[in-house]
């Protein structure tokens, strides 16, 4: 009876360890992906914090890829070729969303000013016409 209550728990375990691996598997697997969309040179190891907090000199306007992305592992050790461990991944990833949201709401406030500035030079009754243009159409239904 005890070897086979014992034989249980060794299952439990082992199925328990595997649910967690798959876990950090998954975890990991999304941080790598996390570092492939930020911006080349956004987890150089020679970039400095001050100069990282710089987004707009940061962040040009391009595919976004980063390669040869190699993460510190379970005990923190690094080969040769790590560019950034997880933590400063996560930490620059949030640094770029956010940058990003404020880019979206600057071009937002500048698309509202320049059609109010349009709205001057059109005749009274005239709107926008948004047949031909489905974008302009969005922006119109959605607020923007």
């Amino acid at each position: 009876r005890a070897q086979i209550l014992s034989e249980k728990r060794r299952r439990r375990r082992e199925s328990h360890n595997a649910v967690e691996r798959r876990r950090r598997d998954n975890i990991n697997e999304k941080i790598t992906e996390l570092a492939t969309l930020l911006p080349e040179g956004m987890l150089d190891p020679g970039s400095k914090e001050g100069e990282a907090a710089k987004v707009e000199n940061m962040f040009p306007i391009g595919n976004g890829m980063s390669t040869g992305i190699i993460l510190a592992d379970e005990d923190g050790k690094e080969s040769p070729a790590v560019k950034a461990n997880k933590g400063i991944i996560l930490r620059k990833s949030v640094d770029y969303i956010r940058h990003l949201q404020q880019l979206v709401q600057a071009q937002a406030q500048r698309n509202r000013d320049l059609e109010d500035e349009l709205k001057k030079y059109r005749p009274p009754g005239e709107g926008m016409d948004t047949s031909d243009d489905p974008m302009a159409g969005l922006l119109l239904a959605s607020g923007l």
